[in-house]
């Protein structure tokens, strides 16, 4: 039995949008821990960026042409925005990396980039199960998963922070690590609101 049975046709969206999140942060995780190729694959993230927003606009389409919606239009919408929120600020991290030459990441990077690639693996699950209703109870587990690798990015983030301002004298070079940090853990915040979306529609249709 589906969740939502009227109509499967958003679905395509925002799976289609989880895989181009999860591709996405498995090259920014690459861009930190190989050193190499690190402008090449940041201009594959901006491809996917680019693909993502093409689904965004997509749904906002299907939306105006659609007359019954699976589940309230509003919801649909938050969903696909907090979805291309996650991969918006992938971009911009490895935009970043790229833009101050950032050749050296730090373990705190790496650690940080492990965590989103983790957050974005769960929330992918999450919303594959997310339409069916026999499996409401899986998706719910994997959105109080989310919840805990965002409390742990947030503690990852504080620590990159801590060790950035103990061990790297350059000011400039803290200032750069330093937006790359935020870029980072904003995207792992950014699944934890794409997990509360999927919450309140799960809670809404009980």
């Amino acid at each position: 039995m589906r969740l939502f049975p009227k109509s499967e046709d958003f679905y395509q969206y925002f799976e289609s949008m989880t895989r181009h999140i999860l591709e996405s942060a498995d090259l920014l995780h690459q861009m930190v821990t190989t050193q190499d190729l690190t402008r090449e694959l940041a201009k594959k993230i901006k491809d996917l960026e680019h693909k993502a927003d093409g689904i965004t606009h997509d749904t906002m389409r299907k939306l105006d042409t659609t007359f019954i919606t699976p589940f309230d239009r509003e919801d649909i919408h938050t969903l696909i925005s907090r979805l291309d929120d996650v991969i918006d600020n992938i971009d911009v991290a490895a935009s970043r990396i790229v833009l101050y030459e950032v050749r050296t990441p730090s373990k705190e990077l790496e650690s940080l980039t492990s965590l989103l690639r983790k957050a974005t693996t769960t929330v992918a699950s999450a919303v594959l199960k997310f339409k069916d209703f026999k499996r409401s109870n899986e998706t719910m587990a994997e959105l109080i998963e989310i919840n805990r690798i965002e409390d742990e990015g947030d503690q990852a983030h504080r620590l990159a922070l801590v060790g950035l301002f103990k061990n790297v004298k350059d000011p400039i070079e803290v200032i750069k690590l330093k937006d790359v940090y935020e870029h980072v853990e904003n995207a792992i915040d950014r699944c934890e609101d794409v997990a509360n979306v999927l919450e309140a529609v799960i809670v809404k249709y009980a």
